[in-house]
């Protein structure tokens, strides 16, 4: 039994379905360091926990938008928070912190 165009062209369809999330995904790893927060520049603590915009970014991809000799500090208008809002976010619900909504 031989495939046709068309069944090649939907096998191709859905490579590219699977390996967007995949991507996405392996890019977050890339960018973040899951290990730390991204700490907020205006407050520490909101009802008793931490606040923070999601993992803390690797400095040679995105720069914060308070850099300190004690440690970088961030508005939340990064690209990196942007674009992976979802990651960001599913991260601080697993890790315990509190959001903050970039001004």
């Amino acid at each position: 039994m031989r495939e046709g165009p068309a069944a090649r062209i939907a096998w191709r369809f859905a490579q590219l379905l699977l390996a967007a999330p995949v991507l996405y995904l392996a890019a977050a790893f890339a960018v973040f360091d899951f290990s730390r927060p991204a700490t907020a520049v205006d407050r520490e603590y909101e009802d008793g926990s931490t606040v923070a915009y999601g993992p803390r970014p690797h400095a040679f991809l995105c720069r914060a938008d308070y850099p300190d000799w004690m440690g970088d500090d961030y508005s939340g208008r990064e690209w990196a928070f942007r674009v992976f809002r979802p990651v960001c976010r599913a991260w601080l619900r697993a890790q315990g912190y509190h959001r903050k909504a970039p001004k």
